[in-house]
């Protein structure tokens, strides 16, 4: 019987880019934190249009931020009895399972100025989590949202936004019904809000590598990349250049390869399998030295210029499972 490798994959480290904005020689995404001066309003509204009246009471908030945890606790009814149908349930109360904290829903406010030098790019906002159903709306418009708190989600603001003056975003967080968790969960924009600035036609989405290794020596990596570059009349397939250097923890480049991906002009969206690159001498993932190389991945529009470049940390180790020698660990 043949060994059964498991390849070790990409730390995703939350699966987005590294914050900030790359090198003045490649300044084509720019990561923005937008988490500082949120207006808070504790509450619901019959419109959104009411938020603009209770701006003096309000709290301004920085992100992260949990409207749950400051709130009393609340007590068990004498009425109330356990459930125990369930083994895994934790419902001794009403309120048990978010802590002994009410329900609740909160709006969140936040004005923003779009630059000049972005017109003609993608912009586009960013929630690494809403706790537990959102709603997003742009200067009183509902673009977008999520009803599942756990994961983030995006938003493309580029055709949306107002120039030459203040935008306002507005954010409704409502924790719903108590029996949704088993564990308190906090409530609100309880992580990270970013803009994201890219090259219009040419980029990468949201989650855009998954990175493996085999034999602690090659580094395989899927990317999927957005093309909307308009082709010469008459051309249907095309290619992109795209770089591939990977980074040690010092920052040093260990591997570099450019090569170029074809591409069908019907191909707006698709995931690529980039070329294998060798890394020689790895230093070995593991939870006593937890060493992490960067993977750079650059795209180049049909000019030759860099499009699109994102970062992703990832580990290298290789797990076998052997027949009768159990686990085998290099």
């Amino acid at each position: 019987m043949n060994k059964k490798t498991i390849l070790f994959a990409s730390l995703l480290l939350g699966g987005l880019p590294l914050m900030g904005t790359l090198s003045a020689d490649a300044a084509v995404r720019d990561t923005i934190s937008i988490n500082q001066g949120w207006q808070f309003h504790r509450g619901d509204v019959k419109n959104i249009d009411e938020l603009k009246t209770t701006q003096g009471d309000d709290d301004v908030v920085n992100l992260p931020h949990d409207f749950l945890i400051g709130q009393d606790w609340v007590a068990p009814d004498a009425s109330e009895r356990p459930d125990n149908s369930d083994a895994g349930s934790n419902v001794r109360s009403r309120l048990s399972p978010r802590g002994f904290k009410e329900m609740g829903i909160g709006w969140y406010r936040y004005q923003l100025t779009p630059k000049d030098e972005w017109k003609g790019k993608r912009i586009v906002l960013d929630f690494q989590g809403i706790m537990l159903v959102g709603d997003v709306y742009l200067n009183g418009k509902r673009i977008g949202g999520t009803d599942y708190g756990y994961l983030g989600f995006d938003i493309d603001l580029s055709k949306l936004l107002k120039w030459g003056q203040p935008n306002e975003i507005a954010v409704k967080a409502d924790t719903q019904n108590p029996s949704n968790s088993r564990w308190f969960t906090g409530a609100g924009l309880y992580r990270d809000v970013n803009l994201i600035i890219t090259d219009k036609n040419l980029f990468f989405p949201r989650h855009p590598l998954f990175i493996r290794t085999q034999d602690n020596k090659e580094v395989k990596i899927k990317a999927e990349i957005i093309n909307q570059q308009k082709l010469a009349k008459g051309q249907g397939k095309a290619v992109i250049p795209v770089e591939v250097r990977i980074l040690d923890a010092d920052g040093k480049v260990v591997a570099q390869q450019k090569n170029n991906i074809d591409f069908n002009a019907k191909w707006r969206d698709r995931e690529y399998e980039l070329p294998a690159i060798s890394l020689e001498n790895a230093q070995l993932w593991s939870p006593d030295t937890p060493y992490l190389y960067t993977a750079e991945v650059t795209l180049y529009d049909n000019e030759g210029n860099i499009a699109d470049q994102i970062k992703e940390p990832f580990g290298v180790r290789t797990i076998e499972i052997v027949p009768q020698k159990g686990l085998l660990v290099n």
